[in-house]
């Protein structure tokens, strides 16, 4: 009777662990609709949406193994999310090899460079060449650079420097900050094809998080490229380690620092929210096929992602497998660097991450092809 008792309890509390966890998968998976400027909260469950929906599996796994009609909940919503699941992480099954014909293609490169460690950030002096050796090796015809740096100082002029790795090429760049009058600090989109309109997105309150957006001429083309970079939550280096470690110091130490951890995701998701509806009102507007570059310090799981990559292909999505984590920093697993692009005009194909921890994130790249065809009808 005792023994039968605690079966029944533990059966009932299994039960509401599993659907306590499905419940908080789907409003993880609501998050992404919900504008963060209403209740900014709601937003911080796509921040963990990758492990959330692993937790539900394994529920499921474990419901099937005991064979518990309860495994239904799990089920439903394993279903419901496992879309935005392969924004994460793409099994190599469902990976389709495409062959686009070379005719009107270009390589594509996004990167936040962490102004090439200018400030030696990694600890490696050898940092800026080791960039250079992989810009010389993976050859783009598109760089879209964040948190670019150009000085006039010797081993840092990295137009010039790029001017000898890409050979020919044009550039559309701004930089917002300037210090002592030779140091440059912004962001740049750099393309062998001919660069024939300009214009930037700026944040006033935000310098460095911006939107370049470059007319490209691609043979008898044109391709609108966005290169952006969204607001970033900027933690210290003691609010990471409190993240990471969250029962470190005293009582009030502890509720100092997360009192500033939540109001910098806070300030992060609703200053990213307006950022991207200015962006995404810049490309409904446009006549010409979207390329879209950039670190959205945002995940799949985001109003950010969802916003952005509305009538958008994802390249990762069409062409990438394994795991898709961009980030380099504390927070591990973090997808938040993308490349998108329109899904009638352009093709890509082989996106790959470029795991070389030169900077705080990861490189992508992927090849693109224009539908000429399509592309006039756009036009």
């Amino acid at each position: 009777m005792i023994r039968s008792k605690k079966n029944t309890l533990r059966f009932y509390l299994f039960s509401i662990w599993v659907v306590a966890i499905s419940l908080l998968l789907i409003l993880t998976l609501a998050s992404s609709i919900f504008n963060p400027s209403l209740f900014w909260p709601f937003a911080t469950l796509s921040i963990g949406y990758q492990f959330i929906f692993i937790i539900n599996l394994l529920n499921l796994i474990l419901c099937i193994y005991l064979n518990r009609k309860i495994a239904v909940a799990p089920l439903l919503v394993f279903l419901l999310g496992f879309y935005t699941m392969t924004g994460f992480y793409r099994p190599g099954i469902f990976v389709k090899t495409r062959n686009i014909n070379p005719d009107h293609t270009a390589k594509i490169m996004s990167y936040n460079c962490r102004l090439f460690d200018f400030y030696n950030w990694a600890s490696n002096k050898k940092t800026r060449n080791d960039i250079v050796d992989m810009l010389h090796k993976e050859n783009p015809d598109i760089l879209c650079f964040q948190e670019f740096f150009d000085s006039d100082e010797i081993g840092f002029r990295n137009l010039k420097m790029i001017d000898k790795t890409m050979g020919s090429y044009f550039v559309h760049s701004e930089f917002p900050i300037i210090l002592r009058g030779k140091d440059r600090y912004g962001m740049a989109t750099i393309s062998r094809f001919p660069i024939v309109r300009k214009e930037v997105i700026k944040n006033s309150d935000s310098k460095m998080n911006m939107c370049l957006i470059s007319d490209v001429v691609i043979e008898q083309d044109t391709l609108r490229i966005f290169n952006l970079h969204l607001q970033s939550v900027r933690f210290n280096a003691a609010e990471f380690k409190f993240i990471q470690n969250i029962e470190e110091g005293d009582a009030n130490q502890r509720l100092v620092t997360s009192k500033q951890v939540l109001k910098r995701l806070r300030n992060g998701f609703i200053k990213r929210k307006l950022q991207v509806d200015a962006i995404v009102e810049k490309i409904d507007a446009s006549p010409y096929p979207i390329l879209l570059c950039g670190d959205f310090n945002d995940t799949p799981a985001s109003y950010a992602y969802r916003k952005l990559s509305d009538n958008l292909d994802d390249a990762y999505r069409v062409s990438g497998k394994g795991l898709s984590s961009t980030y380099v920093g504390p927070l591990p697993f973090l997808r938040i660097d993308y490349i998108m692009h329109d899904e009638e005009v352009i093709e890509s194909e082989s996106y790959k991450v470029i795991r070389q921890k030169f900077s705080d994130h990861y490189p992508i790249v992927c090849n693109i092809k224009i539908n000429s065809t399509t592309a006039e009808d756009a036009e």
